[in-house]
């Protein structure tokens, strides 16, 4: 994986009907996550990031109302080695407030069974 759309294309190959993609368009909620996925017979969020699981400002607020509204939101990150590792936006909010570096607790994911069964499928 070399960028943000080969995570993309991952999520797509794998999930299939199961993903709907948000559009980033005018009168949109900035800082809303790239796509919504079908597990369990509901809708979770997700943001697809490539080597990082830093979130932008609007990206943090999303993701504190979010969790006000009781919505669990996670980010999937795909390394330059290839492989992809998922979190919750919680974890990353909950660190970050932190000025030294930090470990964030995130679980590899290298198909759709272990995708599902992070997000609770």
């Amino acid at each position: 994986m070399k960028r943000e759309s080969d995570v993309r294309a991952w999520l797509k190959d794998v999930a299939g009907d199961r993903v709907f993609w948000i559009e980033n368009k005018g009168g949109g909620t900035v800082g809303m996550g790239d796509a919504l996925l079908a597990v369990g017979g509901k809708l979770v969020p997700l943001e697809l990031k490539f080597d990082t699981f830093a979130l932008r400002p609007a990206q943090r607020n999303v993701a504190q109302r979010m969790m006000d509204l009781g919505i669990q939101t996670y980010v999937l990150s795909g390394t330059a080695d290839g492989r992809l590792w998922i979190t919750t936006w919680t974890e990353l909010l909950m660190k970050s407030g932190h000025i030294e570096p930090v470990t964030i607790n995130a679980a590899e994911v290298k198909n759709w069974d272990d995708l599902e069964r992070f997000v609770g499928g």
